[in-house]
Protein backbone atom coordinates (compact mmCIF):
# COMPACT_ATOMS: atom_id res chain seq x y z
CA UNK A 1 0.00 0.00 0.00
CA UNK A 2 1.41 3.35 -1.15
CA UNK A 3 0.13 4.93 2.41
CA UNK A 4 2.78 2.78 4.44
CA UNK A 5 4.83 5.13 2.79
CA UNK A 6 3.31 7.81 5.16
CA UNK A 7 4.56 7.48 8.76
CA UNK A 8 8.04 7.58 7.18
CA UNK A 9 7.89 10.59 5.20
CA UNK A 10 5.77 12.55 8.30
CA UNK A 11 7.94 14.89 10.64
CA UNK A 12 5.97 16.44 13.46
CA UNK A 13 9.01 18.66 14.82
CA UNK A 14 6.66 21.82 14.01
CA UNK A 15 3.76 20.63 17.00
CA UNK A 16 6.29 20.59 19.80
CA UNK A 17 4.83 22.27 22.47
CA UNK A 18 4.76 25.67 23.22
CA UNK A 19 7.44 26.05 20.01
CA UNK A 20 6.61 29.33 18.17
CA UNK A 21 9.54 29.19 16.19
CA UNK A 22 9.91 26.98 13.29
CA UNK A 23 13.17 24.12 12.85
CA UNK A 24 15.32 24.61 10.34
CA UNK A 25 14.14 22.73 7.64
CA UNK A 26 16.30 20.76 5.30
CA UNK A 27 16.05 21.41 1.41
CA UNK A 28 13.07 18.51 0.43
CA UNK A 29 11.07 19.51 3.69
CA UNK A 30 8.48 21.61 1.21
CA UNK A 31 8.34 19.40 -1.18
CA UNK A 32 4.52 17.90 -1.87
CA UNK A 33 4.20 14.55 -1.64
CA UNK A 34 1.20 12.29 -3.19
CA UNK A 35 0.16 9.47 -1.15
CA UNK A 36 -3.05 7.38 -1.26
CA UNK A 37 -4.75 6.84 1.92
CA UNK A 38 -6.08 3.47 2.03
CA UNK A 39 -9.36 2.70 4.05
CA UNK A 40 -10.32 -0.74 4.43
CA UNK A 41 -13.84 -0.41 5.50
CA UNK A 42 -14.36 -4.40 5.69
CA UNK A 43 -13.04 -7.80 6.63
CA UNK A 44 -13.11 -8.56 3.00
CA UNK A 45 -11.65 -6.56 -0.14
CA UNK A 46 -13.66 -3.39 0.32
CA UNK A 47 -11.39 -0.45 -0.03
CA UNK A 48 -11.90 3.36 0.04
CA UNK A 49 -9.07 5.25 -1.69
CA UNK A 50 -8.08 9.06 -1.07
CA UNK A 51 -5.49 10.84 -2.73
CA UNK A 52 -4.16 13.14 -1.17
CA UNK A 53 -1.29 15.94 -2.15
CA UNK A 54 0.30 17.14 1.59
CA UNK A 55 4.24 17.89 2.53
CA UNK A 56 6.72 16.01 4.36
CA UNK A 57 6.71 19.03 6.71
CA UNK A 58 6.63 22.74 6.96
CA UNK A 59 7.19 25.97 8.79
CA UNK A 60 4.63 26.27 12.02
CA UNK A 61 2.51 28.51 10.27
CA UNK A 62 1.91 26.85 7.47
CA UNK A 63 1.15 23.59 8.99
CA UNK A 64 -1.81 22.93 7.01
CA UNK A 65 0.16 21.27 4.32
CA UNK A 66 0.82 18.47 5.90
CA UNK A 67 -1.45 15.58 7.41
CA UNK A 68 -1.76 14.87 10.91
CA UNK A 69 -2.88 11.74 12.93
CA UNK A 70 -5.86 13.82 14.55
CA UNK A 71 -7.21 14.29 10.46
CA UNK A 72 -7.24 10.83 10.42
CA UNK A 73 -8.35 9.82 14.12
CA UNK A 74 -11.48 11.74 12.97
CA UNK A 75 -11.20 10.35 9.35
CA UNK A 76 -11.99 6.76 10.89
CA UNK A 77 -14.74 8.15 13.35
CA UNK A 78 -16.24 9.14 10.23
CA UNK A 79 -16.00 5.86 8.87
CA UNK A 80 -17.02 4.49 11.55
CA UNK A 81 -20.45 6.25 12.15
CA UNK A 82 -21.48 7.64 8.53
CA UNK A 83 -24.92 8.56 10.31
CA UNK A 84 -23.64 11.32 11.97
CA UNK A 85 -22.85 12.89 8.52
CA UNK A 86 -25.19 11.19 5.77
CA UNK A 87 -27.02 14.10 4.21
CA UNK A 88 -25.87 16.57 6.25
CA UNK A 89 -24.20 20.21 6.15
CA UNK A 90 -20.79 19.53 7.35
CA UNK A 91 -18.24 22.83 7.68
CA UNK A 92 -14.88 21.38 8.92
CA UNK A 93 -12.60 24.60 10.52
CA UNK A 94 -8.64 24.81 9.80
CA UNK A 95 -9.25 21.59 7.00
CA UNK A 96 -5.07 21.67 6.21
CA UNK A 97 -4.95 19.12 2.93
CA UNK A 98 -8.92 18.69 3.16
CA UNK A 99 -8.39 15.19 4.07
CA UNK A 100 -11.01 14.87 6.76
CA UNK A 101 -14.09 16.95 4.31
CA UNK A 102 -13.23 14.92 1.67
CA UNK A 103 -14.06 11.42 3.67
CA UNK A 104 -16.95 13.30 5.18
CA UNK A 105 -18.21 14.47 1.69
CA UNK A 106 -18.71 10.34 0.82
CA UNK A 107 -21.76 11.10 2.78
CA UNK A 108 -22.45 14.33 3.40
CA UNK A 109 -25.42 16.50 1.50
CA UNK A 110 -22.72 19.46 1.16
CA UNK A 111 -19.26 20.15 2.66
CA UNK A 112 -17.64 23.41 3.30
CA UNK A 113 -13.65 23.29 3.77
CA UNK A 114 -12.16 25.96 5.55
CA UNK A 115 -9.02 27.39 6.43
CA UNK A 116 -6.63 30.05 6.77
CA UNK A 117 -5.49 32.13 3.39
CA UNK A 118 -1.56 31.78 3.68
CA UNK A 119 0.81 29.98 1.69
CA UNK A 120 -0.58 27.41 -0.66
CA UNK A 121 -3.13 25.99 2.03
CA UNK A 122 -6.15 27.02 0.10
CA UNK A 123 -5.07 26.13 -3.41
CA UNK A 124 -3.94 22.56 -1.77
CA UNK A 125 -7.39 21.92 -0.75
CA UNK A 126 -8.65 22.68 -3.65
CA UNK A 127 -6.29 20.40 -5.83
CA UNK A 128 -7.28 17.52 -3.21
CA UNK A 129 -10.40 18.02 -3.26
CA UNK A 130 -10.68 18.05 -7.59
CA UNK A 131 -8.01 15.01 -7.15
CA UNK A 132 -10.71 12.56 -5.01
CA UNK A 133 -13.70 14.49 -7.38
CA UNK A 134 -16.21 15.54 -4.83
CA UNK A 135 -16.03 19.04 -6.01
CA UNK A 136 -19.81 18.98 -6.64
CA UNK A 137 -20.39 18.43 -2.96
CA UNK A 138 -17.35 20.15 -1.21
CA UNK A 139 -16.24 23.91 -1.52
CA UNK A 140 -13.59 25.40 -0.09
CA UNK A 141 -14.03 28.96 2.08
CA UNK A 142 -11.10 31.22 3.76
CA UNK A 143 -11.79 31.28 7.64
CA UNK A 144 -9.11 33.12 9.71
CA UNK A 145 -10.01 32.44 13.56
CA UNK A 146 -8.60 36.35 14.01
CA UNK A 147 -10.77 38.48 12.29
CA UNK A 148 -13.99 39.76 13.89
CA UNK A 149 -16.66 39.96 10.80
CA UNK A 150 -16.95 37.01 8.05
CA UNK A 151 -18.06 36.76 4.65
CA UNK A 152 -21.59 36.84 4.18
CA UNK A 153 -21.65 33.90 2.34
CA UNK A 154 -19.54 32.21 5.22
CA UNK A 155 -22.38 32.84 7.47
CA UNK A 156 -24.76 31.49 5.77
CA UNK A 157 -23.03 28.49 5.85
CA UNK A 158 -22.51 28.77 9.51
CA UNK A 159 -26.32 29.34 10.00
CA UNK A 160 -27.38 25.86 7.94
CA UNK A 161 -24.40 23.59 8.94
CA UNK A 162 -25.51 21.18 11.04
CA UNK A 163 -21.98 19.32 11.69
CA UNK A 164 -18.78 20.69 12.58
CA UNK A 165 -15.26 18.96 12.31
CA UNK A 166 -12.32 20.09 13.77
CA UNK A 167 -8.57 18.40 13.88
CA UNK A 168 -5.68 19.07 15.66
CA UNK A 169 -5.47 22.79 15.35
CA UNK A 170 -3.81 23.34 18.21
CA UNK A 171 -0.09 24.29 18.46
CA UNK A 172 0.19 27.85 19.66
CA UNK A 173 -1.68 29.40 22.55
CA UNK A 174 -3.33 32.50 21.26
CA UNK A 175 -4.36 30.67 18.07
CA UNK A 176 -6.56 28.47 20.29
CA UNK A 177 -8.09 31.21 21.98
CA UNK A 178 -8.90 32.57 18.91
CA UNK A 179 -10.10 29.34 17.51
CA UNK A 180 -12.81 28.82 20.69
CA UNK A 181 -13.64 32.29 20.07
CA UNK A 182 -14.51 31.54 16.05
CA UNK A 183 -15.89 28.50 17.98
CA UNK A 184 -18.47 30.46 20.02
CA UNK A 185 -19.49 32.37 17.39
CA UNK A 186 -20.56 29.43 15.34
CA UNK A 187 -22.65 28.39 18.49
CA UNK A 188 -24.25 31.74 18.94
CA UNK A 189 -25.08 31.99 15.48
CA UNK A 190 -26.58 28.26 15.16
CA UNK A 191 -27.96 26.36 17.63
CA UNK A 192 -28.83 22.96 16.51
CA UNK A 193 -25.11 22.67 14.78
CA UNK A 194 -23.07 19.65 16.80
CA UNK A 195 -18.92 19.91 17.10
CA UNK A 196 -16.92 16.81 16.59
CA UNK A 197 -12.90 18.11 17.85
CA UNK A 198 -10.08 15.73 17.48
CA UNK A 199 -6.99 16.47 19.12
CA UNK A 200 -3.80 15.01 20.03
CA UNK A 201 -1.85 15.75 23.11
CA UNK A 202 2.01 16.50 22.35
CA UNK A 203 4.43 16.82 24.99
CA UNK A 204 7.59 18.21 26.41
CA UNK A 205 10.32 17.41 29.15
CA UNK A 206 10.68 20.65 31.56
CA UNK A 207 13.75 20.88 33.20
CA UNK A 208 12.58 18.65 36.13
CA UNK A 209 12.22 16.30 33.65
CA UNK A 210 8.69 16.20 33.96
CA UNK A 211 6.22 15.00 30.80
CA UNK A 212 3.95 18.01 30.46
CA UNK A 213 1.52 19.20 27.56
CA UNK A 214 0.97 23.32 28.46
CA UNK A 215 -0.67 23.66 24.42
CA UNK A 216 -3.01 20.67 25.35
CA UNK A 217 -3.74 21.33 29.13
CA UNK A 218 -4.37 25.24 27.69
CA UNK A 219 -6.93 23.89 25.04
CA UNK A 220 -8.73 21.11 27.39
CA UNK A 221 -9.27 24.47 29.96
CA UNK A 222 -11.01 26.67 27.15
CA UNK A 223 -12.80 23.72 26.15
CA UNK A 224 -14.59 23.29 29.70
CA UNK A 225 -14.62 26.99 29.44
CA UNK A 226 -17.16 26.95 26.27
CA UNK A 227 -19.01 24.13 27.90
CA UNK A 228 -19.36 25.90 31.41
CA UNK A 229 -20.53 29.27 29.27
CA UNK A 230 -22.83 27.46 27.61
CA UNK A 231 -24.28 26.22 30.44
CA UNK A 232 -27.18 22.97 30.60
CA UNK A 233 -28.40 23.00 27.32
CA UNK A 234 -24.77 22.10 25.86
CA UNK A 235 -22.89 18.95 26.22
CA UNK A 236 -19.39 18.09 26.18
CA UNK A 237 -18.84 14.20 25.95
CA UNK A 238 -14.99 12.78 25.62
CA UNK A 239 -15.37 10.06 23.50
CA UNK A 240 -13.68 6.69 23.25
CA UNK A 241 -10.99 6.31 20.74
CA UNK A 242 -11.70 2.42 20.14
CA UNK A 243 -13.51 2.44 16.86
CA UNK A 244 -12.19 0.73 14.25
CA UNK A 245 -8.68 2.17 12.78
CA UNK A 246 -9.43 1.69 8.94
CA UNK A 247 -6.72 3.65 8.01
CA UNK A 248 -3.14 2.06 8.41
CA UNK A 249 -1.17 4.74 7.80
CA UNK A 250 -1.14 6.03 11.65
CA UNK A 251 -0.43 4.90 14.90
CA UNK A 252 -3.69 5.33 17.32
CA UNK A 253 -1.48 6.43 20.11
CA UNK A 254 -3.06 6.96 23.57
CA UNK A 255 -2.74 10.71 23.18
CA UNK A 256 -5.70 10.92 20.49
CA UNK A 257 -8.90 12.58 22.37
CA UNK A 258 -11.67 12.86 20.77
CA UNK A 259 -14.98 15.28 21.85
CA UNK A 260 -18.20 15.69 20.75
CA UNK A 261 -20.36 19.03 21.69
CA UNK A 262 -24.43 19.14 20.89
CA UNK A 263 -27.06 21.39 21.81
CA UNK A 264 -30.17 19.51 24.03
Amino acid sequence: HQDSLFLDALQTNVFDDYKDNAEDQDSTSSTRLLTTFIAEVSSGSECLEFQIEHCRSSEVDLVGLQVWRGALLLSDFILAQPQHFKNRHVIELAAGTGLTSIVAAKWARHVLCTDVDRGEILDLIRSNVKLNGCDNVCKIEEINFFETSWRVQLQREIDTAEVVLVADVVYNPEITAQFFNSLQFILDRNPIVEVFLAIEQRCQMNEQGELISPNFDHFCALLSGLAAKNGQSTILKELPCDFPRFFNSYERVKRLHLWHIARL
